[in-house]
């Protein structure tokens, strides 16, 4: 039977980590540290406070001093880009059990060892692709070279820059802002949707192998209810990217860019979105285990005709009272199949829980919740939140 399998990471690996890794900004375990997560935003974020603060100092620029009031600066390059680089640790350790199950829970056949051993490997070299970053790469830097104009406009305060005739002036802070800060925040977001989609084809390339599902598994998915650990491993990316986006918004509807309508809407639908998203990929799992739903349905339904039919013609038709059924094995013999003949009909063909999409929703909720609790009065926000959850 398949053994276990280590060696399989999702987050270690690729040209990004050997940066770090030359750095010494990653463990012995070969995991970013929390000296990689401060260290990447002070990067982002420290730059353009000390520009700021010099072209106020020597050019008299009094709107550089609005970077330092900007929150969503803050969000971005402190909160966001640490809790991206931080959650890498907590992604492998929850991760690696989850792809272990797999064969320390015997699910996949004999027949198919090799080729789920290969599934990891090429999910493995994947994750950590040099093509794959250089591609990610090439795409924020191709975002901020075509999108100068555009990042100003969008902008909502004065540190960064402004348009002057049709072209993009940007200051100092602005300077760095564009070209290093946004990249490299978007940079790492595209870096974990990567990974993310390697995670989604390697779940789907292991429901087309002959797979061991137990109907009758205490987990209700023939075995396959450890999946639904996988996405609350990606909270701390939801969170943050959550967070900037509810910073955004709260933007927007101060410059009077945004309605109070619109923005609920926003983000109603972004918590949709994120829960789609991550567990979506479960989803694959939904034909093996309808096929094993159907099948059980019929096998536990004869199953169990037989053993009744037979228990009612030893017991009821010969006319037996209730004392001769005492002590009798039978009548415990019929009462404990019947659960398990009911087990099929209780089988999830989608391998997802309450707790875990609770963990999802919290994770992209609570900041728009937050966003909600700026633009409104308690007690409206309180009647809001109460009509939502109840």
């Amino acid at each position: 039977m398949v053994g276990n399998v280590q060696a399989f990471s999702l987050v270690i690996g690729g040209p990004f980590h050997i940066v770090l890794s030359r750095l010494r900004l990653v463990g012995e375990d070969r995991l970013p540290t929390v000296a990689a997560a401060i260290v990447l935003a002070m990067i982002a974020w420290l730059p353009p406070a000390l520009l700021s603060a010099a072209d106020y100092l020597f050019s008299g620029n009094e709107a550089a001093l609005s970077y330092f009031s900007d929150y969503t600066v803050y969000i971005r390059s402190l909160l966001a880009i640490s809790v991206i680089v931080i959650m890498e640790r907590n992604a492998h350790l929850r991760l690696t059990p989850v792809i272990n199950q797999f064969a320390e829970a015997k699910l996949i056949d004999e027949g198919s060892e090799k080729q789920y051993r290969s599934e990891l490997g090429r999910a493995d070299q994947r994750s950590s692709s040099m093509i794959a970053e250089l591609v990610l790469l090439i795409s924020v830097i191709s975002v901020a070279l075509f999108g100068t104009r555009l990042d100003l406009e969008l902008g909502g305060f004065e540190w960064d820059g402004h348009v002057v005739d049709g072209q993009a002036v940007y200051s100092w802070a602005g300077w760095w802002s564009h070209w290093v800060t946004k990249p490299l925040f978007q940079f790492l977001v595209l870096r974990w949707f990567w990974r993310f989609a390697v995670w989604g084809w390697l779940l789907f390339r292991v429901s087309r192998m002959r797979l061991r599902l137990v109907a009758y598994h205490p987990d209700r998915s023939g075995g396959l209810g450890f999946l639904s650990v996988y996405p609350m491993v990606f909270g701390g990316l939801i969170f943050a990217l959550s967070s900037v986006l509810g910073a955004e918004l709260v933007s927007e509807f101060h410059r009077g860019a945004m309605s109070l309508e619109f923005q609920r809407a926003t983000m109603l639908g972004w918590v949709v979105f994120m829960l789609l998203v991550f567990v979506g990929p479960l989803a694959v799992f939904v034909s093996p285990l309808h096929r094993l739903r159907e099948r059980s349905i019929f096998k536990m339904g004869r199953i169990a005709s037989e053993h009744q039919a037979a228990f009612q013609q030893k017991w009821l038709a010969r006319g037996a009272t209730g004392a001769d059924l005492l002590g009798s094995a039978d009548v415990s013999s019929a009462s404990d199949i019947a659960p398990v003949a009911a087990a099929p009909y209780t089988l999830r063909v989608l391998p997802v829980t309450v707790p875990m999409a609770i963990h999802l929703a919290v994770a992209a909720g609570v900041p728009m919740l937050v966003v909600l609790a700026t633009e409104m009065p308690l007690q409206e926000f309180m009647s809001y939140v109460f009509a939502t959850v109840f």
